[in-house]
């Protein structure tokens, strides 16, 4: 049987499969469930990411598996984002960080969320969006955002998310997965 034929069978087999074999990043790996998981709306949603580095890409931040994480390389700005594909309000956003033995959890330190609601997963919709939450610099293993922090407060809600670490010295920008939830 051709590889195709066992998606129609097996659809996340597959689709996460794909997410681990890809060389460059796409940014448009896309898996729509029968059902919207309000729990987590961004799981196998189209990504992007400002860089890729060590062959990890963006969709991994939202395949599921909390074993995996994506990679930017080593520069003054880096962004990772999510396609909702439809703008919602949000209850929650959870982001966990990476945990792992010889890793260094802080480097997320200072990561900024940004919302926008037209454009795509691309360096110009990342310079246009606006920004919403701020991290306190308490390094977490799991970050629960029920709002916006920075001025002025606006609506928890968009159709695209994005994360930037903005910071010196520099740090690449690199997360296990985010959960997005919605009412």
């Amino acid at each position: 049987m051709p590889w195709w034929a066992y998606m129609a069978v097996v659809p996340y087999l597959f689709y996460f499969s794909d997410c681990e074999n890809v060389s460059q990043d796409s940014g448009m790996l896309l898996f729509i469930p029968k059902e919207e998981n309000k729990e987590n709306v961004a799981i196998g949603k189209p990504t992007g990411i400002s860089t890729i580095k060590h062959n990890m890409p963006s969709c991994r931040a939202v395949d599921g598996d909390f074993t995996t994480f994506f990679h930017t390389h080593k520069v003054t700005f880096s962004w990772w984002c999510v396609d909702l594909l439809k703008y919602y309000d949000f209850t929650k956003i959870t982001i966990y960080n990476r945990d792992d033995p010889n890793t260094e959890p802080n480097r997320i330190k200072t990561f900024e969320i940004g919302f926008k609601n037209e454009g795509s997963c691309n360096n110009a919709t990342y310079l246009a969006a606006t920004w919403c939450y701020k991290d306190d610099q308490q390094v977490q293993t799991v970050y629960h955002i029920t709002g916006c922090n920075m001025s002025p407060i606006q609506p928890f809600g968009s159709r695209f998310i994005f994360v930037k670490l903005e910071r010196v010295p520099i740090y690449p920008l690199h997360f296990r997965e985010m959960i997005v939830s919605v009412s």
